[in-house]
């Protein structure tokens, strides 16, 4: 909510009335992506899509946060927002490829690899 308003807001002035963003919010999806990845196998290649429905359903996240960070990049070239929207967005797409990795271990599903053609 409070990304979102800073999106919306039109200027600078409105901003100093909008909670802070803080760099933990950071550094607390880094730990729990940390913490998810110490049960889970590196991987060698592109995974597909797929699995338990949860899993699916945060690939779905990932997808449209990952618009969501194209989207900002591009409003960059006009606007002005805050760093930390950004880096908060690539680690929130982070955040949910790793979790659904961790949902389909925990439920016993295996991973597809991408097999380029």
């Amino acid at each position: 909510f409070t990304i979102g308003s800073y999106l919306a807001s039109e200027n600078e002035k409105a901003n100093k009335h909008l909670p802070v963003l803080k760099e933990e919010i950071i550094s607390e999806l880094e730990q729990a992506i940390d913490l998810m990845n110490q049960t889970l196998l590196p991987l060698n290649s592109f995974i597909l899509p797929s699995g338990h429905i949860a899993a699916c359903s945060l690939h779905i996240c990932r997808t449209i946060t990952r618009r969501a960070e194209r989207r900002l990049v591009d409003g960059l070239k006009t606007e002005n927002f805050p760093d930390l929207i950004l880096k908060y967005l690539n680690r929130l797409s982070d955040y949910f490829f790793v979790a659904s990795r961790f949902i389909n271990f925990h439920a016993g599903v295996r991973e597809t690899p991408w097999t380029p053609k």
